[in-house]
């Protein structure tokens, strides 16, 4: 037997190993195959693989560029290192190693897909689009290509665009549930509850297991204690072996028809069911919070005094964008007033635009040098335009992110035209409509415990009172209370501040037909809504944790 079809035949077993989970004996005999074969790419790749597999991203590195050493023409070995590396959070070497792959070979679907992937994670959306569409082209029938491009369009707020690949998606399979799902929410932010509620119902019947579907239709449709999804629901959250996110969502479902329903006793068990599962997933730290907002203050007062003149060197397509930040806490009015916005003909509401927040929260995850600061916030200020521009061609945009109130000194340097409206609202009807939202994964983690929400509640009020010392002419601040009683006062001053003539027509929020992705989605299909900030009183009795924090009012 020659010594190349031994090699085969001991990476094949390899491969067996691994593919029985039998990591550490795939790893022995594949570290032994090396020793033998030190010039041959393949067994690094494999033991690369295996250590990718285990979580140990350096090893796994190591071995990929040895074995691309060995063989510079080994497309499979590129590929891999670029997996390692998106899996470290490096995306710039990921795309520079896929770049690698598809100059070797340009029609390599899955180089395509990841490239697009990585180019999508880094904000860089027109880039992304052009590969992924490129991947259609060598298979215009391949389903996730289709999902990927409506994820891209979502985030560039093209939900027209996102349905049709949603719709194309599940023409090429219809037996895939999760193609109704898709498709129901796209229903759901765009206020089409009886649609929504049919697809979240299809997307149940065809895979139960998939509870995402079950609260997703507990926001299409009221349902009733006899409704045979609700007695579904019930007998699955009896069974143990559901994962953490099945219970979440299960639970979260549970809440909200007993809410609605009236039963309070149930309602709030399964709310604090769900919410400890879900504080135990998403392992959230106050202490982590409150050590990231002494540092944004802390390198505001440090640096930014240096940086005397705010950021004047525009690209010329984009002098003209003129941010609109509405900031607050989440779930206190911010959706409602951009709705409100957004009804004016120069205005474009953006809803929630993750780039700017993500990217400062990555350079605030590392050492901040003064010299470096400017440029480091030039190219993420590049970077949110760009996004930005791609979404409309309007000039005047809303961003609706709540948590961009950590930010505002840095705003106010790198957009001097924005204009940034602060919105409060009642502490307690806040803290207790936050408490009982489920948000998208990863976002909002001090939401599921009601000791975290006080405390980040306390986070949020001394950073804005920080703001508005060192920068009391960039806010403009509204109540939220105020908004929904008088709301044509309200705006009348609203508008004045934004140096845009007011029109009656923008109040009439339940013509507004923009979808919306966020918790509010459906609340700001109505017209606007007094007295909500007072509807936490009739669960009084079990919200004794945020009335004794907020005993003023």
């Amino acid at each position: 037997m020659s010594s190349h079809k031994k090699l085969d035949i001991d990476l094949d077993e390899v491969q067996g190993l691994f593919k029985q989970a039998k990591f550490d004996i795939a790893l022995r005999k594949v570290s032994n195959l090396i020793k033998n074969n030190k010039k041959n790419f393949l067994p690094y790749n494999y033991r690369g693989i295996i250590q990718l597999n285990l979580g140990n991203h350096s090893q796994a590195l190591c071995d990929f560029k040895t074995a691309v050493e060995l063989n510079p023409n080994f497309i499979l070995g590129y590929n891999n290192t670029a997996l390692c590396y998106r899996a470290i959070g490096n995306l710039e070497y990921a795309v520079n190693y896929l770049k690698k792959v598809i100059h070797l070979d340009p029609n390599i679907l899955e180089a395509r897909i990841n490239l697009g992937s990585c180019l999508s994670d880094l904000g860089k959306y027109s880039e992304s689009l052009n590969e992924f569409n490129y991947a259609l082209q060598l298979n215009p029938q391949h389903e996730y290509t289709h999902h990927l491009i409506a994820e891209v369009m979502i985030k560039i707020v093209n939900f027209k665009s996102a349905r049709k690949h949603h719709e194309a998606a599940l023409a090429i399979n219809p037996l895939n549930f999760m193609n109704f799902f898709l498709l129901a929410s796209d229903d759901l932010w765009a206020g089409d509850k009886a649609n929504a509620a049919k697809n979240f119902r299809k997307a149940i019947e065809m895979n139960p297991d998939f509870t995402q579907s079950f609260y997703g239709l507990s926001r299409a449709e009221k349902i009733s204690i006899s409704d045979p999804v609700f007695l579904l629901a019930k007998k699955m959250n009896a069974n143990a072996k559901l994962s953490y996110d099945e219970q979440i969502y299960l639970k979260f479902f549970l809440a909200s028809i007993y809410e609605s329903s009236k039963n309070q006793e149930l309602f709030f068990q399964f709310l604090h069911e769900g919410s400890e599962i879900k504080k135990v997933v998403s392992n959230y730290s106050n202490k982590e919070s409150a050590q990231l907002f002494n540092k944004i203050q802390s390198i505001y007062n440090k640096h930014m005094p240096e940086l005397k003149e705010p950021i004047n060197e525009i690209e010329k397509s984009k002098k003209e964008i003129k941010p609109i930040y509405i900031v607050g806490m989440p779930r206190s009015g911010t959706s409602l007033l951009e709705q409100i916005l957004s009804n004016h003909p120069l205005v474009f509401g953006a809803g929630e635009v993750n780039t700017l927040h993500s990217s400062l929260l990555n350079l605030f995850s590392s050492e901040i040098e003064g010299k470096s600061l400017s440029d480091k916030l030039q190219k993420i200020r590049v970077l949110y335009l760009e996004h930005l521009s791609i979404m409309t061609e309007k000039r005047i945009i809303t961003d609706k992110l709540p948590l961009n109130f950590m930010w505002i000194g840095f705003i106010a340097y790198m957009f001097p035209t924005a204009k940034i409206i602060h919105i409060i609202r009642d502490p307690i009807a806040t803290s207790f409509s936050i408490y009982k939202t489920l948000f998208a994964n990863g976002s909002l983690n001090f939401s599921y415990d009601e000791e975290d929400i006080i405390e980040f509640y306390k986070l949020y009020e001394n950073i804005m009172q920080f703001w508005i010392k060192h920068l009391p002419d960039n806010l403009f601040t509204i109540q939220y209370e105020d908004l929904v009683e008088n709301p044509k006062t309200v705006m009348q001053g609203v508008f004045s501040y934004l140096d845009l003539s007011y029109d009656e027509n923008v109040l009439t929020i339940e013509n507004n037909t923009r979808s919306v992705t966020t918790a509010s989605d459906l609340q700001i299909r109505d017209k606007i809504y007094k007295n909500s900030s007072k509807s936490w009183m009739e669960y009084e009795k079990n919200l004794q944790k945020f009335t004794q924090a907020f005993p003023s009012l």
